[in-house]
């Protein structure tokens, strides 16, 4: 597995710092808010977009849903996923959520939109001073992705 790319994101979600000021477990957490590109040259990823909407089921919590566009520039089929999580300026997590595709699959030379969504108190725009992120990255082999049932270990 590739581990990498980070995100974050201040109360206003304004510039990138390309600093690294703080790690959270396997989450990378940088000052400001912008997109470092994975150090791996499997997938190129955009800016995600986050949104907030009051959740109508429950007027006192937030649907928080993040949308983020991946290319995969892998000659093989890939398993794509990423961990998003929120802090707040005690640094203590307020909502943590999966981004993936519909089945974690990217097919070779393919761009998708992995998504994910969660409901939180209050609004995390408002409260988080930093998004953090992981991501995990994993080839398919070329014999799984072709239809054979050969395995192989690719994974880097």
């Amino acid at each position: 597995m590739i581990f990498g790319i980070a995100l974050v994101a201040s109360s206003s979600l304004a510039m990138a710092d390309e600093r690294v000021v703080e790690k959270y477990g396997d989450f990378q957490c940088l000052n400001g808010f912008g997109l470092v590109q994975p150090r791996s040259n499997l997938v190129k990823v955009s800016m995600p977009q986050i949104t907030e909407e009051q959740d109508l089921g429950n007027p006192l919590r937030t649907e928080v849903r993040i949308n983020l566009p991946i290319q995969n520039k892998a000659p093989t089929d890939l398993y794509f996923a990423s961990d998003f999580l929120f802090l707040n300026s005690a640094g203590r997590p307020i909502a943590a959520l999966n981004v993936s595709s519909s089945d974690f699959r990217v097919g070779r030379g393919q761009s998708i939109t992995a998504s994910g969504v969660t409901s939180v108190s209050g609004s995390v725009g408002l409260q988080a001073k930093q998004l953090c992120m992981r991501w995990f990255i994993m080839q398919v082999p070329k014999s799984v992705s072709s239809g054979g049932d050969r395995v192989e270990d690719t994974a880097q």
